[in-house]
């Protein structure tokens, strides 16, 4: 009896410990030619930490803006910080309202980094849990970025069909 107890204790540990993991952000650097990275962290989404402003059954705004990934629901996880490394300076990319980006190894194939012209680059990223796919583009040079790019293929679609079919 003893050494059921210690085993059912034992297992309720290591049961919270990785519960308490889980929350811990996950970070992930993707390495590319030229001594050029990318690292992404993404971190649980905290409710409490947010205003949140639903539209009838479905959320529309997180902290007033747009949110992307989750398709309306409340996101499990955001992204909570992007840094594109050249070898000689490290820039912080927008990553606000972007949730539910599952990063992972092998996610390094939805990812391009492009030398554009002298010391700027374009990075495209496309992100998604399996639903509530979204894409994004930055424009970074060695002093700053600007996202050039967000949203979900339709609103993608939409942008570009007016642009360039002015009827």
């Amino acid at each position: 009896m003893a050494k059921a107890i210690q085993i059912t204790f034992l297992l309720l540990i290591l049961n919270s410990s990785y519960a308490l993991a889980s929350d811990k952000p996950k970070t992930i650097t993707f390495h590319y030619a030229d001594n050029l990275s990318l690292t992404l962290t993404e971190s649980k989404f905290i409710k409490s930490k947010h205003e949140i402003t639903h539209c009838k059954d479905s959320i529309c705004l997180i902290d007033k803006q747009p949110l992307w990934g989750s398709d309306g629901k409340l996101p499990e996880t955001q992204l909570t910080s992007i840094i594109f490394n050249t070898g000689k300076n490290k820039i912080s990319l927008e990553s606000s309202s972007m949730f539910d980006p599952l990063i992972n190894k092998q996610a390094k194939s939805r990812f391009k980094v492009s030398h554009y012209y002298g010391d700027t680059w374009k990075i495209k990223g496309e992100f998604s849990d399996g639903a509530g796919a979204y894409y994004v583009q930055w424009l970074v040079t060695k002093d700053g970025s600007v996202r050039t790019l967000l949203g979900d293929s339709e609103l993608l679609y939409d942008s570009f069909d007016s642009l360039f079919n002015k009827k």
